[in-house]
């Protein structure tokens, strides 16, 4: 499925913020719940999602086990599984929406597949992981209980985020060093 087509729409505007200002935006919606989930968009949709959330769990695992490389092979598995969401069976605004996430999807996995160091792969993930948060609770997924987690250390001490599948806090971003460190911020329940 190809995800380059032309929006005529969209205008410079809606692009013209920084990533930090998006970030900034971003966990300011966190904070006050202002991600709303649309419960119309089609099920299929919400499945592919689920299967991209699912498949981003091996890619933890390799920041679990501080793994570089196979920290890089689960980042193509991840993209892989982001180029068969089908973005034709989302429309209107959520359309945009979706357009809008899926080049901090794609340019996060990207530095993860491109770069040797663990550090560095960790950091694009907490951004990864940023952005699959904001598509999650505005998509959803299907018959998920997601913990959204966070370790304040993490990032020199200006935090970072990751969805788990379970309560317990394995944190990515430190491996054995601090993996107990961090805290459930969000419980999402969606059973769509």
């Amino acid at each position: 499925v190809s995800m380059a087509h032309d929006h005529g729409s969209m205008t410079d505007d809606k692009k013209s913020t920084s990533d930090s200002e998006n970030a900034d935006q971003d966990l300011s919606n966190k904070k006050s719940g202002e991600i709303v989930m649309d419960k119309s968009v089609d099920e299929t949709f919400r499945l592919q999602l689920t299967n991209v959330y699912k498949t981003h769990l091996e890619l933890m695992n390799a920041f679990l086990a501080t793994q570089s490389s196979r920290a890089k092979t689960e980042a193509s598995a991840v993209q892989l599984s982001l180029e068969k969401v089908d973005m034709g069976l989302v429309n209107g605004e959520m359309h945009n929406q979706w357009m809008m996430a899926v080049p901090k999807l794609n340019s996060t996995l990207g530095q993860i597949r491109n770069s040797e160091d663990i550090e560095a792969q960790r950091l694009a993930f907490a951004d990864f992981s940023e952005a699959l948060y904001s598509a999650i609770k505005m998509f959803g997924v299907v018959n998920e209980t997601i913990y959204f987690q966070y370790c304040p250390m993490a990032r020199d001490g200006k935090g970072a985020y990751w969805l788990s599948t379970i309560k317990e806090i394995k944190n990515p971003y430190y491996g054995d060093a601090m993996i107990s460190c961090g805290e459930t911020k969000e419980i999402i329940k969606l059973t769509y």
